[in-house]
């Protein structure tokens, strides 16, 4: 499973991957930056994320307005949305532009465990079985390359 998180804050995108690894799965090389709006549509297309974490407030293009041209390129992205002020018409926009879900910041391991379960509509374990087939664990990777 590929992620991308968009963030124009280094250490939210940061924290946001740590958790995305740790607690949910993710193969750390299946997690794409992108520090702007501006950036994450440029690289959406080859990129082909399966799941996109999506800061509201940001510099030059807001979180919404990428919801709205993502869905223009992609019907069928899954977006999740993260906010520090949890503003119920953000939130409400966001949804209605085709955002699946939202965390707060910063954001809970758990929490963003489930939203990823329900966003991929998958449980950890088929994240996890997923993620081994699609790039390999990075343990049974070492594991191989030690045998040869």
């Amino acid at each position: 499973m590929k992620v991308m998180v968009v963030d124009d804050t280094s250490m939210m995108r940061a924290v946001v991957k740590d958790i995305l690894v740790k607690f949910c799965g993710i193969v750390r090389e299946n997690v794409i930056e992108a520090e702007s709006g501006e950036k994450a549509l440029g690289s959406y297309a080859m990129v082909k994320p399966d799941l996109v974490f999506l800061d509201i407030s940001m510099p030059g293009m807001d979180g919404i307005t990428v919801v709205k041209e993502l869905k223009k390129i992609d019907a069928g992205a899954k977006i999740i949305m993260c906010t520090s002020s949890g503003d119920s018409d953000d939130v409400e926009e966001c949804v209605e532009a085709g955002a699946v879900d939202y965390i707060l910041k910063p954001p809970n391991p758990q929490r963003m465990l489930q939203a990823v379960e329900r966003a991929a509509g998958k449980t950890l374990q088929e994240i996890k079985y997923g993620a081994a087939e699609d790039g390999g664990d990075e343990a049974e990777s070492e594991e191989d390359n030690g045998e040869d």
